[in-house]
């Protein structure tokens, strides 16, 4: 191991090398009681992170659904969360007819459980994409940007527009700083944001 700070939790496997460092005499190491609090996150992310290195190893899709149900079963013993086939729900939209705006069918390529950082990289997401996306599956967004300028929202309009449409409330929070919110861009989104 080297020098730095960890959050591991200390398994047995730890353990050994924790016994082996501290007979060294190179490093001390800091070792504490998780707090009955924050022990059912800790413990959880490892139980997590055995079953994903379980699962990936395992290539047979009837073996990863023997092993999540084997674990399901001893954690709570219901019948209620077994998996017959991996599938998600991935919406729920309303059915169009008057009154009741229809949602395009898009959401974003960051799954939603995941935090993501989008770089405009080759092969990667683009923001432009991943925005107009978030836009048209957000039930409510709120915004916190350095700046607004008409370029970018003119790239985002129609969605902003739709937004509206489906009366889902919007906030924004930006600043003056510099100069680099435009004005004209203010007042075009006042415009497109307004409830219709």
């Amino acid at each position: 191991m080297q020098e730095g700070l960890y959050e591991r939790l200390v398994t047995e496997r730890l353990e050994r090398e924790l016994v082996a460092i501290r007979r060294s005499t190179e490093f001390a190491d800091n070792v504490r009681r998780i707090d009955a609090a924050d022990q059912p996150e800790v413990l959880s992310r490892h139980i997590r992170d055995a079953a994903l290195r379980t699962l990936s190893s395992t290539q047979d899709v009837a073996k990863r659904l023997e092993i999540v149900n084997g674990l399901l079963a001893l954690l709570d013993g219901s019948e209620d969360d077994v998996l017959a086939d991996p599938r998600q729900l991935l919406s729920l939209t309303r059915v169009p007819q008057p009154g009741v705006v229809a949602r395009p069918d898009t959401r974003p390529s960051t799954p939603l459980s995941d935090a993501a950082l989008l770089t405009n990289a080759h092969g990667e997401p683009s923001l432009g994409a991943e925005l107009r996306a978030e836009l048209d599956s957000s039930d409510q967004v709120d915004l916190l940007c350095a700046f607004v300028r008409w370029h970018g929202l003119r790239v985002l309009e129609p969605e902003l527009v739709r937004l509206r449409e489906r009366g889902a409330p919007l906030h924004v929070i930006t600043t003056t700083y510099i100069g680099a919110t435009e004005r004209v861009a203010l007042i075009a989104w006042s415009a497109t944001s307004a409830p219709p």
